[in-house]
């Protein structure tokens, strides 16, 4: 089988815009990301290392239903550190001021800040307001309230001022680092940063959109996939590239591994945050892998050329091998 490359065309996909949340959330989203994700045991329960004491290996003896069973309480356990951290929104700063006291003016020579210490209460729920030294009563702003909710109710691993591994010009080590021999310690540090933007912000903090995305962008420039595959911080990848329609090195990297499955269902991702695409409206079969991924390539890829040498290249194999297995057979 041979695709002739057709011109492209104009794609009339728009940016993804507005809260991602819900999109993110969908059932189907969730499907497609987790099967994209996959489940290696032996990387979900690498020792960490942090770790201060690993436990000896122990070994018994079983049948062969009680190796199946164990084998489902591993899988079943693997999923659960697979729990993708939720694409949110950046949040808007809290500016709702309560009232204003003039007569207060000059009695205070700082802010004084009243938090509700009731257990029980969400932290996003908990009140928490501002007295200004001019007599203004307000709400306490995002930065306020977590630090006030770090003091009386800490989380672990939570600082209560932003680590400067997380300022930009400290990010930007991790885009200009290109030795050969730092390529394991890089590798590292891609889920090493992702896990702990996780732990110091919240999922809608601009601070976690930014760090996560400066991460995102570098994995994808230097081809890294297989860092995030299979952790939790997968899924989050794809659907940020489906979102900013940069699905393309990630789709060369699944024709080269020969892994359709995969493409299909990250064209498929791409397909239900863009829905007014040019390749969707065509109505490709999701059964015939080879067209639905040359439709997306003939009408909405961005490196279309790259694509159609690799997907020409995936085919010729496939020729090659079933030459192969008919003289042998």
């Amino acid at each position: 089988m041979e695709f002739r490359r057709i011109p492209q065309l104009i794609s009339f996909c728009i940016p993804a815009v507005g809260d991602p949340l819900p999109l993110f959330l969908q059932p189907e989203m969730q499907i497609l990301l987790k099967r994209l994700t996959g489940l290696d045991l032996e990387k979900v329960f690498a020792a960490q290392k942090n770790e201060r004491r690993r436990k000896p290996p122990t070994y018994s003896f079983m049948t062969k239903a009680q190796y199946e069973q164990l084998l489902a309480q591993y899988l079943k356990d693997g999923q659960k550190f697979l729990q993708m951290p939720p694409v949110m929104r950046a949040r808007k700063e809290i500016n709702e001021v309560v009232s204003v006291d003039p007569e207060l003016k000059g009695y205070l020579k700082g802010k004084f800040v009243l938090t509700d210490i009731t257990y029980g209460i969400s932290d996003r729920r908990r009140m928490i307001m501002v007295r200004e030294p001019d007599g203004t009563l307000r709400k306490a702003r995002w930065q306020e309230r977590e630090r006030m909710n770090q003091i009386y109710f800490p989380k672990p691993h939570r600082w209560p001022r932003m680590p400067r591994m997380f300022e930009d010009e400290n990010l930007k080590r991790l885009s200009h680092s290109n030795l050969v021999n730092q390529a394991a310690l890089e590798n590292e540090k891609y889920l090493f940063i992702l896990d702990r933007v996780c732990h110091q912000f919240e999922p809608d903090d601009p601070d976690y959109i930014r760090v996560v995305e400066t991460t995102y962008e570098h994995v994808n420039a230097n081809g890294k996939f297989e860092v995030l595959h299979s952790t939790r911080h997968f899924g989050p990848f794809v659907f940020y590239l489906a979102r900013i329609k940069r699905i393309d090195d990630l789709l060369i990297h699944y024709l080269e591994i020969r892994e359709l499955s995969n493409a299909v269902d990250l064209i498929k991702v791409y397909h239900m945050i863009h829905p007014h695409c040019i390749s969707v409206a065509a109505q490709a079969d999701p059964q015939q892998p080879l067209q639905f991924i040359q439709k997306y390539i003939t009408e909405a890829a961005l490196k279309a050329g790259q694509l159609q040498l690799a997907l020409q290249s995936l085919i010729s194999q496939e020729q090659h091998n079933q030459e192969e297995s008919t003289v042998s057979s």
